[in-house]
């Protein structure tokens, strides 16, 4: 019979992880297989860590000239007055998410300690997590004056780990959980991870309303914790745009201070 926790910080706790993962029995561990279907091994390009890419400055960072800046410049007042920030579900008739939305800390100064459902629109930590979408991006137009790295990581290494050293979670994150599922059509081709401890968790006003196994609760800290050890951290400068692919990168936030001239 499962055993359930009793409380699950939106924040990872590695005390609390370690825990659970001396609790599950070495015999489980070894025993494990993978579930049908799931590669022991994924190689590509996608399966990498901070190691094997030490030099995306060079490889992954494009600088643009000043014809390129203004070619950005034209088709802005180009299309500048004819469209606005657009949030549909819809396009060509298929279903998309299109979604614009301001990434800081919306507390007024004179309370700023209110609760708020979402940590993107505070100044704390965010833990790794994916979002909606195929491609997300982020435009900072401003620095803080401390912290606020962007973290990314592989989520095709972080599978590679699991699968080489503790396939028994996998057979719990591929298992039946009792949460809210989008409508997906059809079967992916690769392997993808997409999920949020906020809905799992709770955070701010919004409650946590489901219980978790103790299983499934080391499983989602396993997930954080290995794309914390091989991430590779950013610090974006005002004026530039980070894009990646949502369906193979988790990514995090460091907490961040602004200050009167930096924010």
């Amino acid at each position: 019979m499962d055993q359930y926790v009793d409380s699950f910080p939106y924040f990872p706790d590695r005390t609390e992880y370690e825990a659970r993962a001396r609790s599950v029995p070495q015999h489980e561990i070894e025993e494990a297989v993978l579930p049908e279907g799931f590669p022991i091994y994924l190689s590509s390009k996608m399966a990498w860590d901070r190691e094997s890419i030490s030099s995306y400055e060079d490889d992954y960072i494009l600088k643009l000239d000043d014809s390129q800046l203004k070619e950005i410049d034209d088709a802005l007042q180009h299309f500048k007055g004819r469209m606005r920030g657009r949030q549909g579900y819809q396009y060509n008739v298929s279903p998309v998410d299109v979604v614009v939305t301001h990434i800081t800390d919306m507390r007024p100064p004179s309370d700023p300690t209110l609760s708020v459902r979402v940590a993107g629109y505070t100044n704390e930590d965010m833990p790794f997590h994916t979002d909606d979408g195929d491609i997300v991006s982020l435009f900072a137009l401003g620095e803080p004056a401390e912290g606020g790295e962007s973290q990314l990581a592989s989520g095709w290494r972080v599978y590679n780990e699991l699968a080489r050293t503790r396939p028994d979670i996998i057979q719990v994150l591929a298992s039946d959980w009792p949460i809210p599922r989008f409508n997906c059509s059809g079967t992916p081709e690769r392997l993808l991870i997409n999920f949020s401890r906020r809905w799992l968790a709770g955070y701010g006003d919004l409650k946590r309303t489901r219980l978790l196994s103790v299983r499934q609760a080391e499983a989602l800290d396993a997930l954080h914790f290995l794309a914390e050890r091989f991430h590779i951290s950013m610090k974006l400068q005002k004026g530039d745009m980070q894009f990646f692919n949502n369906w193979s990168i988790l990514h995090a936030r460091r907490g961040y201070k602004d200050g009167p001239q930096r924010k």
